[in-house]
């Protein structure tokens, strides 16, 4: 499985923006969600199909949140930067 990840130590309201290149899958997910992500199980996510060039989605609590950007299901090359807008 090929993706692209980044994790970060979020407060409740910080804001990920995510600009990517071409429509991809953005999933932002909490450690054991992408743990279980890793491990092709059931897991759950904030985010999904996203088209260029933005994507943004505030976290609903404290804590380390992964965003992983991936093609699953599609075709190409995926670009990606993530930034944190501290509220």
């Amino acid at each position: 499985m090929n993706f692209l990840q980044y994790d970060f130590q979020l407060n409740l309201g910080d804001i990920l923006e995510v600009t990517i290149n071409t429509t991809a899958n953005v999933r932002i997910m909490d450690p054991v969600n992408f743990l279980y992500y890793r491990h092709k199980r059931k897991y759950k996510y904030i985010g999904g199909l996203t088209t260029p060039p933005l994507f943004t989605a505030s976290v609903p609590y404290k804590g380390r949140w992964h965003v992983v950007i991936d093609l699953e299901g599609l075709s190409g090359d995926v670009r990606a930067a993530v930034k944190v807008i501290r509220t």
